[in-house]
């Protein structure tokens, strides 16, 4: 064989050994282990800011869908008229 086959042989093992090494050791939050890595520590104050961005967010998505429900009404009502819906409806 030749050496640069047995070297490129050698090579990409090690160098995806070293890859997860390096990983394991300097990014835990990386890691495919659970050994190094650290649990998280929220804070009371992230934790509600967490909480009031996910409340807005589901009202704004109950205010979508309100909408939409509407919309799919007003479609129904007028299933196979032709009428003109001002608005988009999304």
């Amino acid at each position: 064989m030749s050496s640069r086959y047995l070297m490129l042989m050698t090579a990409i093992p090690l160098c995806y050994f070293a890859g997860y090494a390096y990983r394991e050791y300097y990014d835990p939050d990386q890691s495919v282990t659970l050994l190094n890595r650290k649990p998280e520590s929220l804070s009371d104050s992230l934790i509600t800011s967490r909480l009031q961005t996910l409340e807005e967010s589901k009202h704004k998505v109950q205010l979508q869908l309100a909408e939409l429900e509407t919309h799919r009404g007003k479609l129904k009502s007028t299933a196979g008229r032709n009428t003109d819906i001002p608005g988009k409806l999304w």
